[in-house]
């Protein structure tokens, strides 16, 4: 029975095995607590899950971003506002960028043609002097998440690094120039699954 509460504990908690042994070793009280969050959870049917409300705090973050810089031209739903801004919604772009792409155009803006969108040449201003690093992770988690149905989630220590990498950047990004400078790399550390 200690291993199924443990098992469980983990689950509710969004902890890692080896995160979790040194508290674990605590003894009574670890299973006291285990034992609440198991019958927590299922009287309330929610998992109070540390995971989940830091998602939902992201995409209110994100959304709040969204509706502030990018609504006016992408639109509230995403469906882009021509010849403004092209549609997120449905993006075939967007469902294959590697995941630096994003944070990097809002970071220095975008121009010129991008496979699959609605608009045929778009101009995307830049928001690096805008927006904050903690602001970028957060808009591109919710693009992602919201029109990609992507279940990444983006640091802001990604953001940090473009900064680093390209400080002087007078001009907006092309795809092609993303395509060379900023590769899809196998392991994609920039994002964690919630």
């Amino acid at each position: 029975m200690p291993g199924v509460i443990h098992r469980l504990t983990l689950i509710l908690l969004g902890r890692s095995p080896g995160r979790m042994s040194a508290w674990h070793s605590s003894g009574p009280r670890y299973y006291s607590l285990a034992a609440a969050l198991v019958i927590l959870s299922f009287s309330t049917g929610e998992m109070p899950v540390p995971r989940q409300i830091e998602v939902r705090q992201t995409m209110e973050r994100g959304s709040r971003v969204y509706r502030q810089a990018c609504a006016m031209c992408h639109g509230e739903t995403g469906a882009g506002r021509l010849p403004f801004g092209p549609a997120l919604a449905g993006s075939s772009w967007l469902l294959g960028c590697p995941p630096e792409h994003l944070p990097a155009i809002i970071l220095d803006g975008v121009c010129g043609p991008i496979p699959g969108s609605s608009a045929p040449y778009p101009v995307m201003p830049a928001l690096r002097t805008w927006l904050q690093d903690q602001q970028v992770a957060d808009v591109s988690t919710y693009v992602f998440r919201r029109w990609a149905h992507r279940s990444d989630s983006l640091l802001p220590k990604v953001s940090a690094l473009l900064r680093q990498r390209t400080p002087a950047r007078a001009v907006p990004w092309r795809i092609e120039e993303l395509n060379k400078s900023l590769p899809r790399r196998t392991p994609q550390p920039a994002f964690q699954p919630f």
